[in-house]
């Protein structure tokens, strides 16, 4: 559980400073701070090139994918994480925020750290998404200028600042195919068990983005606007990276890059995890 203590504190060299921590609850804490990116960084990011840009978005994609296959692989085999997280070379990670440190400082501790690093995985998986999202809004600053200045119309407002914001959160909608439902916050980071036997529904809210899963006699689907995805067994996500099992449009920038990931084994049971900065919403409750 996330609010298990440890039996003794757990320390981590981070910078120059040794921080303490008494539970997984307390890392998630204070490694949420952290999935921003500094100011430093973002300066960094305006100065670099269009190319430069692209080649930074190959390498976080490569990186995401690297997270989320340790992550995809743990599920199974929960105690091989400690020796993933080591075959990595540190260098891979930004020390933007501290992060190369962290991970170096986990390498040094025992398996037994194993729920904190997953929390860690997650908490940079979510890192990168901001790091991402971020290239993304200045690369499509430059081609809006970039036209701007080709079509010769210099008085055309720019409206890069306004991909900054994000649509009001819904607690409650009305299904697409169901009558007005309430819907209930997944907890972040947190595998959620439900139940979906064969010719169940569940709406589902990204944020405010809905979609449902609908179960079939042998395949679990995830129906959106943009049509029918079949899950595959094992881990999928659905977020708007292009590495997504559901590939979300990327107008939809409430919703994150791995935003949700569904967990399909044998048996009736999904498992959900919220890996989202806005949320993920399933309505309570799962008729037939």
């Amino acid at each position: 559980m996330l609010d298990k203590l440890f039996k003794k504190p757990l320390e981590l060299k981070i910078g120059d400073q040794t921080l303490q921590f008494s539970s997984v609850t307390d890392v998630a804490f204070c490694l949420e701070g952290r999935t921003s990116i500094s100011t430093v960084k973002l300066a960094e990011l305006f100065t670099l090139s269009g190319e430069e840009l692209e080649k930074q978005a190959y390498k976080l994609a490569d990186l995401n994918k690297k997270m989320f296959k340790i992550l995809n692989n743990i599920v199974d085999e929960p105690e091989n994480i400690d020796r993933s997280m080591r075959e990595l070379d540190t260098q891979m990670f930004s020390q933007d925020q501290n992060w190369r440190d962290i991970i170096q400082s986990l390498n040094k501790e025992q398996s037994e750290i194993n729920a904190i690093r997953v929390t860690v995985i997650m908490k940079y998986m979510k890192y990168l998404s901001a790091v991402e999202d971020t290239i993304e809004h200045i690369r499509a600053g430059m081609k809006q200028n970039t036209g701007a200045v080709a079509n010769g119309d210099a008085n055309k407002p720019n409206e890069f600042e306004e991909t900054w914001s994000l649509n009001p959160l819904r607690e409650e909608v009305k299904s697409a195919s169901q009558t007005e439902a309430e819907f209930k916050r997944l907890p972040k980071d947190t595998a959620v068990s439900v139940m979906l036997p064969p010719g169940g529904k569940i709406g589902v809210l990204l944020a405010s983005y809905p979609g449902e899963l609908v179960a079939t006699n042998d395949k679990v689907q995830y129906i959106d606007d943009s049509g029918i995805t079949v899950l595959n067994n094992g881990t999928n996500m659905i977020g708007r990276s292009v590495k997504s099992t559901v590939k979300i449009d990327p107008a939809q920038k409430n919703v994150s890059r791995t935003h949700l990931s569904i967990h399909i084994s044998d048996g009736d049971a999904l498992q959900l995890t919220d890996h989202s900065s806005e949320g993920t919403f399933i309505s309570s409750d799962f008729t037939k």
